[in-house]
Order: C-alpha cells, then structure tokens, then sequence
C-alpha cells in the first residue's frame, strides 16, 4: 500500500513486530545501564522509565519498555534520538523476547511505536517492549526470574 504522497504506508501504531526481527537499546558505557568495566548490561536496562509510564497512561496501553527495530533505525541514528552519543547497543530477536513471555505465561510483546518523521532518519524504527511491568499478585521473585530469563536473551548489536 502507499501513502497519499506516494511512499510506503507506514506500519500501524501498536502493531506486533515481525518475529523474525531485532529490537534493541541504547546503553552508555559507566551508566547504571552499563557499569564501568561491565560488557554486559545490569539488569536496570529493562526498568521502564517514568516517561515509558506516563505515555502508557496517555494511550491507555500497558507500559512498553523503548527499543529500536534494528531493520528500520541503524545504531547511530538510535544514539543521535536518545542523545547517547558514546551508547553502545544491546537487543534481542522478538521470537526470543516472546518465547521468554510464553515460558513465564506472560503476555510480552514488541509492537511498532514510530516517532514522527520530523525526528528525523530513524524515527520509523522506535517500537515497544510490552509485558515487562510485574503484574498484580506476582511474587517478587518470579518477577526478578523473569527478568533474568530477558536479560539473559540481550546480546551486544553491531
């Protein structure tokens, strides 16, 4: 389909990324994401921020977890749109987040959640980590497994 000036339709709001896909984010070396001589990233990279919440209130949507769609927003432009010029990215296949989501009976899905365009190149490829949040009557534990079983899935992103 195209759009009425001619170009490729852009993907719904919300609407599930391809499996086959990789999402990833953005870290600062010697942030809490990231802590100094750490190559891997804590567990605080999968923490929503309270920007994440209040959109969530705004859409009426559970909060989703900010990412990029490797296939639509290369790592410089994610670093230019989060103004983590040094971050290093790390991410995961949306098959592997979801299989994680299945195994803890979880609903945990990636869905498109495009910038406007006058963000600038990139923009197209932001998309959301749905189901991170604990749900009511989660133990803490279980909780803290699951988060585990994600961060486990991140691998470092080229």
């Amino acid at each position: 389909m195209r759009s009425e000036s001619g170009g490729p339709l852009d993907a719904p709001r919300y609407s599930s990324l391809n499996p086959d896909r990789f999402v990833f984010r953005v870290a600062e070396p010697d942030s809490r994401f990231l802590p100094r001589g750490h190559s891997r990233p804590d567990m605080a990279i999968l923490d929503l921020s309270s920007e994440d919440k209040a959109e969530a209130l705004r859409s009426g949507r559970r909060p989703g977890l900010s990412v990029w769609d490797a296939t639509q927003t290369p790592l410089a432009d994610a670093q230019r749109l989060t103004k983590k010029w040094e971050g290093l990215a790390f991410g995961a296949r949306v098959a592997n987040l979801r299989a994680v989501g299945q195994a803890f009976e979880r609903p945990l899905d990636v869905v498109t959640d495009p910038r406007p365009a006058s963000d600038g190149p990139g923009a197209a490829g932001h998309a959301l980590v749905e189901g991170l949040d604990r749900p009511k009557m989660t133990e803490r534990q279980r909780q803290k497994d699951f988060l585990f079983a994600v961060l486990s899935l991140l691998e470092p992103h080229p």
